[in-house]
């Protein structure tokens, strides 16, 4: 006699006795179960409307092997736990197949349709292939990271990446761009990250912060060409014209800042010691701006850096934390101070800490 194995008649239950049923299953066996047939897809569809999870396709390519990450975006990297995440490795970071990977993001979107993507790219030029799939399918764009340095330069590549990543809410750009290399601020228009990151920034000019970049939440560029007098207009600007920037931070310019030319026109209040939250630094002073809308920002300096950060506190010497660096920028003993009354002195660089989720 042959053994035949009784199905469970899931769908002949009432609603929520099946949408129960979905409930104890984990992340996986619900996509699992979506594939089985129109009837399953459409009742896992349904359990993901009403239930409003946040799930995060991440597609990171960036090292071996590469792979998709989906999770249930919970906070503090919640993805980590197994019931609510599953990993599929698509094998060699350098040899992609795109349309099946294609097609296994294009499956999970159509189950799980307000998700967002996050696309992590390496060595690889994979950005036109899948960049363009979030807009096809609908989905947010989380976030666009570009990491290889190494290989030359590519001047497309990265007006393609400005012009197609508007709609991102975080563009992380680690590449390589020529001597030279421009993109001219009145074709690229106005931009809105959260994150906006550039490792080679030699290309941003001081019409791009005031015009381009002034929507953006968090702003870091390194190795930038900017002059005292366009961070001089920078700051006007964020004092009169109400920008949106909260964190600002330029690492690694040529040439050195200087700060009695950078805030020419400008009143600030100097302040010894000035906990600055977002590095977990001690500024040594920091200079406290205010703008029209009553918001205050701290900014401090190196030789060859420049911060601004609105999520900062006053301290004194006994403030001590176990991440704050003890490096001096100046000294500066001035209490209220407008563009004539400065001193010109600095000191150590300091260290970026600017940390991506994984």
């Amino acid at each position: 006699m042959v053994n035949v194995q009784r199905t469970f008649p899931l769908f002949r239950l009432p609603t929520l006795a099946y949408e129960n049923v979905i409930d104890i299953l984990d992340l996986k066996e619900k996509f699992d179960l979506s594939a089985t047939s129109k009837k399953s897809s459409f009742v896992v569809k349904r359990y993901n409307r009403i239930k409003k999870h946040n799930l995060v396709i991440f597609l990171r390519c960036d090292n071996n092997p590469a792979r998709i990450y989906v999770y249930i975006d919970r906070g503090n990297k919640s993805h980590v736990c197994n019931c609510n995440s599953w990993v599929f490795d698509l094998g060699d970071a350098n040899n992609v197949i795109v349309d099946p990977t294609i097609t296994q993001i294009t499956h999970i979107a159509s189950v799980a349709p307000t998700a967002s993507l996050r696309l992590q790219f390496g060595e690889m030029p994979l950005e036109r292939a899948f960049i363009p799939l979030a807009q096809r399918l609908n989905l947010t764009l989380k976030s666009v990271e570009k990491y290889f340095i190494g290989d030359g330069p590519d001047d497309e590549l990265c007006r393609w990446v400005f012009e197609n990543c508007r709609h991102a809410q975080r563009l992380i750009y680690h590449f390589e761009n020529s001597i030279g290399f421009t993109m001219e601020p009145e074709t690229m228009g106005s931009y809105s990250f959260e994150v906006l990151d550039i490792s080679e920034a030699n290309w941003v000019t001081g019409i791009h912060l005031t015009h381009c970049f002034t929507n953006c939440k968090n702003v870091e560029f390194m190795s930038a060409n900017l002059t005292d007098q366009e961070m001089n207009d920078y700051l006007k600007h964020w004092i009169e014209e109400g920008s949106k920037n909260q964190k600002f931070f330029i690492t690694d310019n040529r040439p050195f800042f200087e700060r009695a030319d950078i805030f020419v026109g400008i009143t600030y209040v100097s302040y010894p010691y000035v906990h600055d939250k977002t590095l977990d630094k001690i500024a040594k002073p920091g200079f406290v701006i205010k703008n029209t809308e009553g918001l205050e920002a701290v900014v401090h300096l190196t030789d060859d850096s420049f911060h601004l950060t609105t999520d900062f506190e006053i301290v004194d010497e006994n403030f001590r934390d176990e991440d704050s660096s003890d490096d001096e920028y100046f000294d500066d003993d001035e209490e209220e101070v407008s563009d004539d009354d400065e001193e010109e002195n600095s000191d150590d660089d300091e260290e970026e800490d600017f940390d991506e989720e994984d």
